[in-house]
């Protein structure tokens, strides 16, 4: 899971605790991009949403209160956050 970890620039305490993962799932449609990580703790789980072009407002990586805004995009190799 480190290139997800990286990929979904994911802090390096948090990247630690990867252990606790059950599993992941990314799905890409034409539309967008979903990610989501299954934890053996429920709220360490992640879930998010993307759609190219777009800005989402999805749960904070590091668990803070609030959501964040992030937007995905399509490059010549692959996906990129910007």
């Amino acid at each position: 899971l480190a290139p997800l970890c990286r990929l979904a620039r994911i802090n390096i305490l948090l990247s630690k605790a990867i252990c606790l993962v059950k599993g992941s799932e990314l799905k890409q449609t034409k539309e967008g991009l979903t990610i989501r990580v299954f934890s053996e703790i429920p709220w360490f789980s992640l879930n998010e949403k993307y759609e190219f072009g777009k800005v989402a407002l999805n749960r904070r990586r590091d668990f803070r209160k609030g959501k964040m805004e992030c937007s995905m995009e399509k490059t010549r190799t692959g996906l990129k956050f910007v």
